[in-house]
């Protein structure tokens, strides 16, 4: 309830600058994004610095997710280098369970965005009871494919491979530091 209020308060706080700057119909943050217009998120970005997890679009979608989603690099490393938090989940339905930004990038064959998020410390694995994680995410998405698109089951084939040798690397990371502990 907290969390909600502040949510609209700050809404109504960016609408009231928004109008005072002369820019009232600035349309949304998910339509920055979804059109992959930057320079309007950062506009929105800049109404709004403290907490990087709000200006949902209206089906409440973070705007990480979002972005992984509709395969917006840019707009992803800018919302990432301002502080959004890269493994939020979203609960999506029933079949899909949570997931997140990571995930909607696999689901959506955006390899770049896959990369970008592993660098940024993205999991890849299972965050949430309902979330599968990176690997089940682009085993389970295959298997959806058959054969929908040969490129796009490539482009799966490809995350599988980059998750798999990240999960290896970190690993080999952590046997790493438990060596050096003991």
């Amino acid at each position: 309830m907290k969390n909600r209020m502040k949510f609209c308060l700050s809404l109504s706080l960016l609408l009231n600058s928004c109008i005072a700057l002369g820019i009232e119909n600035t349309g949304s943050m998910s339509d920055a994004i979804k059109s992959g217009n930057l320079e309007k998120v950062r506009m929105f970005l800049e109404q709004k610095t403290d907490n990087i997890k709000w200006l949902p679009d209206d089906a409440s979608t973070p705007p990480l997710h979002l972005a992984a989603k509709e395969g917006r690099y840019e707009i992803s490393k800018e919302l990432l280098d301002r502080g959004a938090p890269v493994n939020e989940l979203k609960y999506i339905s029933i079949s899909r369970g949570y997931m997140s930004a990571l995930d909607e990038a696999i689901f959506n064959g955006n390899i770049n965005i896959v990369r970008l998020l592993i660098e940024k410390g993205s999991s890849i694995d299972k965050l949430h009871r309902s979330h599968w994680g990176a690997l089940s995410t682009a085993h389970h998405r295959l298997k959806q494919m058959g054969a929908e698109s040969v490129w796009r089951y490539e482009q799966i084939k490809e995350i599988i491979r980059i998750l798999e040798q990240e999960k290896e690397k970190r690993r080999h990371k952590n046997i790493k530091s438990a060596l050096k502990r003991n």
